[in-house]
């Protein structure tokens, strides 16, 4: 039912995907409109169980909209970073696909209200005072997420894949850097592909394995 990424490279897992729509405040939400015009409003929202949760007035453009057609996806973007001189921006978004529907049980509002509370107010003073006095004046959508797709730049992915292989070889040779270290107090370190040296091992210290 939904396109697979073609460029599978700058793909993120469903679990990088998740922690971003956990991390972040606010996203677009994208519907059906009027005439069929597609609608994308920005939204606060908090993710719970593979589900969004959104709140709204009673009535407006998105609720008619919801109504009428309850399919939805929503963006949220994580980086945007333009970098001018090699002519490309670095990103990573992440969009959800599901079918919304409003909330009408009370035990249910107050749950996503409460959710929505921990995330945006979660030292405030008066929550459910709050609540109790806002849960029969506003709408509670609830996005049930079918589909997630996470997606960075090219640039990104190949920099964390990198770093990924420098922890490794860094792994793999402490124990020789630790050797060298208790046997002359001095030291140094190449990084494959790197050129960088350090010269001064007691600062990494803290990193060189513990005695038994």
């Amino acid at each position: 039912m939904f396109r697979e990424m073609r460029r599978k490279k700058q793909l993120l897992s469903e679990a990088e995907s998740i922690a971003i729509l956990k991390k972040l405040t606010s996203g677009v939400l994208a519907v059906t409109g009027d005439d069929d015009y597609p609608y994308a409003v920005p939204l606060s929202y908090v993710y719970h169980d593979h589900k969004l949760y959104f709140h709204s007035a009673v009535n407006g453009h998105k609720i008619d909209a919801l109504k009428r057609n309850p399919k939805a996806s929503f963006c949220v973007i994580d980086k945007d970073q333009i970098m001018p001189d090699e002519f490309t921006t670095y990103f990573r978004s992440v969009i959800v696909f599901g079918k919304a529907r409003m909330l009408t049980d009370e035990r249910e509002m107050r749950e996503a209200l409460e959710w929505l509370s921990d995330k945006y107010s979660p030292h405030a003073l008066g929550r459910q005072e709050e609540i109790d006095k806002n849960i029969r004046h506003v709408c509670l959508i609830e996005l049930d997420i079918e589909h997630i797709s996470g997606k960075e730049a090219i640039e990104l992915s190949k920099s964390g894949n990198r770093n990924k292989r420098l922890v490794l070889i860094f792994i793999k040779t402490r124990t020789l850097f630790h050797y060298l270290l208790s046997q002359t107090g001095k030291g140094c370190f190449l990084f494959p592909h790197s050129h960088h040296i350090i010269e001064k091992p007691y600062l990494l210290r803290n990193f060189a394995p513990q005695r038994e």
